[in-house]
C-alpha cells in the first residue's frame, strides 16, 4: 500500500479468525455480504486509491472451473472482484506449477508450466515499474498480491498420482537444502518418516517464497518508495506437516492456527521489534486503512490497532474464536448447543494463555467434514470438549479433559466461547 502525501499485503497479517463466521468474511475483509459494509478494495477506491490483485482469489462463488475444477475458476471481470480495479489472477489453484490467469480485461493467459511464484512477482514488479501504463501514476495504490505455497499439491506435473495423500513441491534448489536425513524435527510429536518426507517440498516453499518477497521489497527501495509504502506480510493458515498424526489445517494446533504478521513502513512502524500481542486477521482491515488514511464504512468487526504498530501503545491480546466452517451438522447432529449457531463440528477459542474446543464425535456429523480422518479419535469418547495450558504445555501433548479435576476451568472457557459466538 503506497501513500505519496497521499500510500502491500499478502494474504493475512493477523493470528487466528477471519471475520465471524455468521458474517462469511475473508480475511482483510475482502468480501463484503449484503448490509455489512463495503470490502477493502471499493473503500480504497473511495479514497482515490488504484487497486490491484495478483495471484491466488479465494473468495468468490466457485462454480465448475473451465481449467480443471472449480478451484481454478477464472474470476470474470465484474463484482465477483469486489472492486479491485488490476487484475491478474489463477483463482485458486493449487497446482503450483500451472500458469493459466487471466486479467483486468478478463483476457485469459496460458502459459508453460513454471513456478507461480516467481511469475506472481513479475508481474507485481512490472506494476510497480509501471513502464507500460499498468497502474495511474498521479494515485496511491494498494495492491494485494496473493501466493499459493506453501501449501499442499493437488495435482499438476510435480504431484506423484499415487503417492502420499499430502504433497509439498518446491523449486528444487529450495528443496535440496531441506533433503537431510539429520533435519531435526521441530515437534516431540511429528513422525519422523513423514515429517522427512514432506519437510524439503513444504519448507523449500518457505525459502522460495521469502526469495521472491525479497524482490519485492528490494524494488521498493529502487524505486524510493520505501517510507512511502506499508508492507504486511501474512497467511492465512498454518501447516501440521504430520504433527500430531495430522495435515494441513483446520485443528486447533498451534502450528495449524499460528501465522506470521510482518509490517513494514520506515519512519512510521519501529524496525526491529517484537510483539506477542494476540489478535486476529478480522483486525487487519481497520488496521491498514486507518495507517494508510482510508475511511471505511461503520459496521465491521475487528479493532484498529494502528497506534499500536506505529507509536507502541499498548494493546490488550483479546480472545479469537476458532471455528470451522465447511459444513454445519443440523441441530438434532450436534451433541453441544451452541448459541445461535447448532452444531458447526468444532469451535474453539484462543485466549492469551489456552486454546479450547467443543468437538462433536459421533460418526454420523463427520460426513459434514471433508477430511474426517483429521479429527476422528481426537478426544476420548467420552469427551465432547478439551483444554490446552500454553503456558505449561505450549506443544498441546497434555489436554485437559473434563472430570479430571478442572472441570471449573473449562466451564470458564466454555463460557468465554459462548460470548464470542453470540
Amino acid at each position: 500500500m503506497h501513500a505519496g502525501t497521499r500510500v502491500l499485503p499478502d494474504r493475512q497479517a493477523a493470528r487466528y479468525a477471519h471475520r465471524q463466521p455468521a458474517a462469511g468474511e475473508h480475511a482483510l475483509q475482502l468480501a463484503a455480504p449484503a448490509g455489512r459494509g463495503e470490502a477493502i478494495a471499493k473503500a480504497a477506491n473511495r479514497a482515490g486509491y488504484d487497486t490491484a490483485l495478483i495471484g491466488k482469489w479465494h473468495v468468490d462463488d466457485f462454480e465448475e472451473g473451465d481449467y480443471g475444477n472449480a478451484f481454478t475458476q477464472l474470476t470474470p471481470p465484474g463484482p465477483r472482484r469486489l472492486g479491485f480495479r488490476f487484475w491478474y489472477s489463477n483463482g485458486c489453484s493449487h497446482d503450483h506449477w500451472k500458469r493459466v490467469y487471466n486479467d483486468t480485461e478478463g483476457r485469459v493467459h496460458e502459459l508453460p508450466d513454471g513456478w507461480q511464484v516467481d511469475h506472481e512477482t513479475d508481474v507485481a514488479i512490472t506494476y510497480l515499474r509501471n513502464e507500460h501504463g499498468e497502474r495511474p501514476a498521479d494515485r496511491p495504490f494498494l495492491m494485494y498480491l496473493n501466493f499459493g505455497p506453501p501449501h499442499n499439491q493437488t495435482g499438476g506435473s510435480h504431484y506423484v498420482k499415487g503417492g502420499p495423500k499430502h504433497q509439498y513441491a518446491a523449486p528444487e534448489a529450495d528443496e535440496a537444502i531441506y533433503r537431510d536425513p539429520n533435519l531435526p524435527k521441530f515437534h516431540p510429536a511429528a513422525t519422523a518418516e513423514d515429517y522427512l518426507r514432506a519437510a524439503p517440498g513444504y519448507f523449500g516453499c518457505v525459502t522460495a517464497v521469502d526469495r521472491a518477497f525479497g524482490r519485492l521489497i528490494a524494488e521498493l527501495d529502487d524505486q524510493g518508495l520505501c517510507e512511502q509504502t506499508i508492507v504486511v506480510f501474512t497467511a492465512d493458515h498454518g501447516e501440521m506437516l504430520g504433527i500430531q498424526g495430522r495435515w494441513m489445517k483446520d485443528i486447533w494446533y498451534e502450528e495449524s492456527i499460528g501465522i506470521p504478521c510482518i509490517a513494514r513502513r520506515p519512519g512510521r512502524i519501529p524496525a526491529g521489534r517484537r510483539d506477542e500481542t494476540l489478535f486476529g486477521l478480522v483486525d487487519l482491515m481497520p488496521t491498514i486503512t486507518s495507517l494508510a488514511g482510508i475511511a471505511v464504512e461503520p459496521g465491521r468487526h475487528g479493532r484498529d490497532l494502528s497506534a499500536h504498530w506505529r507509536d507502541n501503545e499498548e494493546a490488550e491480546s483479546q480472545t479469537q474464536l476458532l471455528a470451522f466452517n465447511t459444513g454445519a451438522p443440523p441441530p438434532e447432529l450436534s451433541k453441544h448447543p451452541f448459541p445461535d449457531e447448532s452444531g458447526r463440528y468444532w469451535r474453539g477459542i484462543r485466549t492469551p494463555t489456552h486454546v479450547y474446543v467443543v468437538l462433536d464425535q459421533r460418526e454420523q456429523s463427520e460426513r459434514y467434514f471433508y477430511d474426517p480422518a483429521q479429527v476422528r479419535h481426537a478426544f476420548p469418547p467420552h469427551a465432547t470438549r478439551a483444554a490446552w495450558d500454553l503456558a505449561d504445555d505450549p506443544r498441546q501433548l497434555r489436554p485437559i479433559y473434563p472430570g479430571a479435576g478442572n472441570d471449573a476451568l473449562l466451564d470458564r472457557l466454555h463460557d468465554e466461547l459462548a460470548r464470542q459466538l453470540e
